[in-house]
């Protein structure tokens, strides 16, 4: 939003030194869109938490599960 912001109004030394590009304009835009898009992304498929893992305490002892082959 602050490189947007100061995007709005430049001054003629900036737009000078980017060959008359208001770059902190769209550079503030495009960082803005992207935020956007990760926060819809976010709420269209939220992350899965993993699976808790067993404590040693529950269940079986430690060492004496599936044997490995």
């Amino acid at each position: 939003m602050i490189i947007a912001l100061a995007g709005v109004n430049p001054s003629d030394a900036d737009l000078e030194k980017a060959q008359d590009i208001n770059i902190n304009l769209w550079t503030g835009l495009a960082m803005l869109a992207l935020g956007i898009f990760f926060l819809v992304w976010l709420k269209l498929s939220p992350p899965v938490p993993p699976p808790p893992r067993e404590e040693p305490g529950q269940g079986e002892a430690p060492g004496q599960g599936e044997t490995r082959k």
